[in-house]
């Protein structure tokens, strides 16, 4: 996968530059997760609470995807991108507001205006990516994509997870809100070494019946697989700090660091190094061959379903967690890479604010029942039981597939 990374950056002047810059732009997003369920953490809310704030971190991207959609139908992709983390340098002000007065409802609204951002930018970026990569390049990209999300939540949580109750929760956030500013900075740059990235998106008829699948079972595969994988995972992540308060402090390279802080952090690492392993034949394997995939979701929810025990060392809970996540990045970059494969131009990012739209939905309403079986069953119910809603719908999407073809 490196000398794939190191093929794309050359043949493409300025990558290098955006996926830098969108590096540091979730480096805030890593500190403000750290300092937001932490703070919930020790206010004591119950395992329900994690779950809905999950949700509430959800909602703006049903609104902001489809205004991302419509802007990058009228204006220059990138020039859209700089704004958006500027936007994300000012946010960073909410969370630190409501965790300074201790103010719950303030927290959740710093969660909801901060998840407003990768909404607006997701369609944004693969409508651009659809015209300027071809289709033998959009397996690389993809993954990049997916590692520099799981690089710069490492990065950032990382940092976090020492800086948090060691600085003062000023200078803390003021990282939190720079890091947007350098991510802006970067991505101008980005645009001045390849007129590529400065271009307008293609426009290409767009037909709903064919975009969407109904009569194009690849389509109709693209489209669907990622909010179905994400009916899987919100169950789990969302109630990782709720599993993770429960372990005990771990003493890390000398300091001792809170629970919910590293496990978010092993999380994310765990992510990064999913996508260093893959190669392109291994995402080819997987889009041939479906029982990968579901055994994929079955060793997801069962890595977390043990760790929710509580019966285990915390050492041996966090290589867990890693595991998990270093499967569930190989099947989100899979689904990933789909949309752009079958999609070009406006039309590519019409598909994904909708599919955007539809995994957040999936994620709100599994999010919901989440907070709710989680205090009536138990963190490892819930778990499984999304883990058996999943397979089932691959399995109905595989179906309609072979019976349309």
């Amino acid at each position: 996968m490196i000398a794939s990374i190191q093929k794309i950056f050359t043949k493409h002047p300025g990558f290098a530059a955006w996926t830098f810059g969108a590096l540091l732009s979730q480096i805030g997003s890593g500190f403000s997760q750290i300092a937001i369920y932490t703070e919930l953490a020790h206010m004591g809310v119950k395992d329900s609470s994690f779950a809905y704030a999950f949700v509430v971190s959800l909602l703006p991207g049903l609104f902001s995807s489809q205004f991302g959609k419509s802007l990058a139908q009228k204006y220059r992709p990138l020039n859209l991108l700089i704004i958006t983390e500027i936007f994300g340098a000012l946010a960073a002000l909410i969370p630190w507001l409501g965790i300074v007065n201790h103010n719950l409802p303030l927290i959740y609204l710093g969660l909801f205006i901060s998840s407003m951002l990768p909404g607006l930018a997701y369609p944004i970026s693969i409508g651009l990516f659809s015209q300027v990569f071809d289709d033998n390049e959009l397996f690389t990209t993809s993954a990049i994509q997916t590692l520099t999300f799981s690089s710069q939540v490492v990065v950032g949580q990382g940092i976090a997870a020492l800086l948090y109750s060691k600085v003062s929760i000023d200078i803390y956030f003021f990282i939190d809100s720079f890091s947007f500013v350098l991510s802006a900075l970067t991505m101008f740059y980005a645009g001045k070494a390849n007129s590529l990235f400065r271009s307008h998106l293609k426009r290409i008829e767009f037909n709903p019946n064919t975009a969407f699948g109904l009569s194009d079972p690849k389509k109709i595969k693209a489209f669907f697989t990622l909010p179905i994988l994400a009916i899987v995972g919100t169950p789990a992540i969302s109630l990782l700090p709720a599993i993770a308060k429960n372990y005990p402090m771990f003493n890390w390279f000398g300091l001792k660091t809170e629970s919910v802080p590293l496990f978010l952090l092993f999380k994310a690492i765990g992510q990064m190094s999913g996508a260093l392993i893959l190669k392109p034949n291994h995402l080819k394997h997987l889009m041939n061959h479906p029982l990968s995939l579901w055994g994929i979701i079955l060793g997801f929810s069962a890595l977390y379903g043990l760790t929710s025990l509580h019966i285990f060392p915390v050492f041996m809970a966090l290589v867990f967690i890693f595991a998990a996540h270093v499967l569930s990045n190989i099947a989100f970059t899979y689904a990933t890479s789909l949309i752009p494969q079958v999609y070009k131009g406006i039309e590519a990012s019409r598909a994904a604010a909708v599919q955007y739209q539809a995994q957040l939905t999936s994620m709100v309403c599994i999010g919901l029942l989440t907070g709710y079986g989680a205090d009536l069953y138990g963190i490892s119910k819930t778990i499984l039981a999304a883990a058996s809603i999943g397979i089932i719908a691959l399995i109905c999407l595989k179906y309609f597939e072979k019976s349309h073809e």
